[in-house]
């Protein structure tokens, strides 16, 4: 009985991975810890409505990921692709914001869908 749930499981999240790892985007988000990093901490940051700078990325991703030059890079691939979206500041045109682009927003959250019920607080 318990094996078939574990196989169950095994098996859902097979099918799952496979077809987010179809998708070039995702191949680029789950393709280093830094890659992930970086998209999770510019999506937080947008969830929250606060706008993320390459100096405050830079700033808050761990220098053993990646570094500044690294994260440059991964963000011009990100634009590239449209995981990433870049904008200008409301008030200081010199700065730029990153968002997670609105045509990668969608399959984004059903990827946070799917994770999400493993980090649920249980009662």
């Amino acid at each position: 009985m318990e094996n078939s749930f574990y196989t169950n499981v095994l098996q859902t999240f097979c099918d799952k991975y496979s077809a987010f790892n179809k998708n070039k985007k995702f191949r680029f988000v789950l393709e280093s810890r830094l890659s992930l990093a970086v998209t999770n901490l510019i999506a937080k940051q947008q969830f929250s409505n606060k706008p993320i700078y390459y100096e405050e990325i830079c700033r808050l991703i761990p220098h053993s990921y990646g570094s500044r030059s690294t994260i440059q890079l991964l963000l011009n691939d990100g634009l590239v692709l449209q995981v990433y979206d870049k904008e200008n500041h409301n008030t200081d045109k010199r700065l730029r914001v990153y968002n997670i682009h609105p045509k990668f927003m969608a399959d984004y959250k059903t990827w946070l869908d799917f994770i999400a019920p493993r980090y649920k607080k249980s009662a």
